[in-house]
């Protein structure tokens, strides 16, 4: 079974559930309990069926509510609620209420028995081993941290007939993948859902009234709150998102890059802290606020800002990893901007620049650049970098379909130079051009380069790569030879012209 957070019962988004009349432990419970030989029966088929229990007295009991009393097996893990009505808070480590504090180590799989209403505060916390949990829809409310820490838990089916979350209930529970809301649920907690690493997918019951999914995010619909994101969100561009909450994205591992969207007006405090995957995120100029520790700790992010300065309702640490900024960002969908030098000595003739399609081969754009000079060429997009141009030219290819990409720069006398090229919005890249024969890369042919390319024809150095097709001038064989020097000291006392 896929780690998950489902809801038993027939929910929407066209996914399958088991009948709310025939609720039966999950695949993984059984597996975990019915490999231990040494009972006759492991658990129950259901949650109301206590013939299914080992046979064996329990390790320890107890009372964890006015009626409702819990019961551990050590040899299997198993640790199973009964009774009817509300759990109790389960104070994790306090010394004046043990329950069954002393086993939480120990215990791999939790059952509530139908009839109990309620899964208590803290109820599990701290359970570290424990990967799966079966809960009865008799269950309307799991309390506060009712999961947190649960870092092992991989699967949760949430049922039918839930009502509210509480605030860190499954805070923590990085082994999660899937989470999907039913549309009982009308009230889910602050951080609910807070650093589930694991999580791959999020979805809601299309009834549910309060809460809806989009883009693999979880959105409470009054507030247009995002509440919780995962390593596959998109955040939807439609109006939906106006606010991105606390800790929405923390810890969020395996997320690469985000658009905060046009009408997001906050993001709230350490919204993507921790994301330690997280490469790029453009920000509108429509956000006026961005709590505190928005970004810490994201070592590789830069951020991408529409605004030419922080606006004044963002804190003054918001920004505390000291992540590279792009200040006055214009992000134009389908549009490849190149940030590079291009070494021209003199007007030697055209370069071409060519974006070929990786999968099919086909030319998407081709753009020729004509009357270089010795100025070196700086190109890029509007990505707010004109002041670090010395040139006033800027050259972009546009409205290029998302995909994968070559791109070749040749022609006026230059090596060609392939680059990967993705395009998934705006792109940057730094791609330098060297002139054929300019071995040492000043941009210049000179008698140094010719001295050079002598010494690699006698064996006494070599080159490789770039720097050989920059040498090998003459025949394209791959070899730098006398005849190779001979043409660049043509080109440096003006008898000859570069090919």
């Amino acid at each position: 079974m896929s780690a998950a957070v489902r809801a038993a019962g027939k929910g929407g988004n066209g996914m399958k559930h088991t009948d709310r009349n025939a609720y039966k432990l999950p695949a993984v419970v059984l597996a975990v309990v019915m490999i231990v030989t040494l009972m006759p029966a492991a658990v129950p088929a259901r949650a109301d069926d206590i013939s299914g229990l080992p046979s064996a007295p329990p390790t320890a009991s107890g009372s964890c509510g006015t009626n409702v009393t819990w019961s551990f097996w050590s040899v299997t893990g198993l640790l199973y609620i009964s009774g009817s009505g509300e759990m109790d808070p389960c104070w994790c480590g306090d010394p004046d209420d043990p329950g069954y504090d002393a086993y939480r180590n120990a215990v791999l799989t939790a059952v509530i028995g139908r009839g109990v209403t309620s899964i208590g505060d803290y109820a599990f916390c701290g359970c570290t081993g424990m990967t799966s949990v079966v809960i009865p829809d008799t269950v309307t409310v799991i309390g506060t941290e009712a999961f947190e820490g649960c870092t092992s838990l991989e699967s949760a089916e949430l049922p039918v007939g839930l009502v509210s979350i509480g605030a860190g209930a499954f805070n923590g529970c990085s082994a999660l993948t899937d989470l999907h809301i039913p549309a009982s649920v009308t009230d889910v907690g602050w951080l609910a859902f807070s650093a589930c690493s694991g999580l791959t997918s999020i979805t809601v019951d299309e009834q549910n009234p309060v809460y809806c999914a989009s883009g693999n995010c979880l959105i409470e619909r009054g507030s247009r709150t995002l509440l919780a994101g995962c390593r596959n969100s998109e955040i939807p561009d439609d109006g939906s998102v106006a606010v991105i909450g606390d800790k929405a994205f923390y810890a969020c591992r395996g997320l690469i890059r985000a658009v905060i969207p046009g009408g997001v007006r906050r993001i709230g405090e350490s919204a993507f802290a921790d994301c330690t995957d997280l490469v790029s995120i453009g920000i509108r100029r429509d956000t006026a606020f961005i709590g505190d520790d928005a970004f810490a700790g994201c070592v590789l992010l830069t951020l991408y800002c529409e605004t030419e300065i922080a606006p004044a309702g963002w804190s003054e640490w918001w920004n505390p990893s000291d992540c590279q900024v792009v200040w006055s960002w214009n992000d134009q969908p389908g549009t490849f901007s190149l940030f590079g030098t291009v070494n021209a000595p003199g007007p030697d003739g055209a370069i071409v620049m060519t974006l070929t399609d990786a999968g099919t081969g086909e030319i998407a754009a081709r753009q020729t650049v004509t009357a270089l000079s010795d100025t070196v060429y700086i190109f890029n997009g509007d990505m707010g970098y004109e002041t670090m141009a010395v040139c006033d030219t800027i050259y972009a290819f546009e409205h290029i379909p998302v995909g994968q990409y070559v791109l070749t720069i040749s022609g006026g006398g230059r090596v060609a130079r392939e680059l990967e090229v993705t395009v998934d919005g705006d792109v940057l890249l730094n791609a330098t051009v060297n002139i054929r024969g300019d071995i040492n890369g000043d941009g210049v042919l000179t008698a140094v380069d010719v001295a050079m390319l002598n010494s690699c024809a006698r064996g006494l150095m070599k080159v490789y790569g770039y720097t050989l097709a920059c040498a090998d001038v003459m025949f394209d064989d791959g070899r730098v030879t006398t005849a190779d020097a001979a043409k660049v000291n043509a080109v440096v006392k003006g008898t000859s012209v570069m090919d």
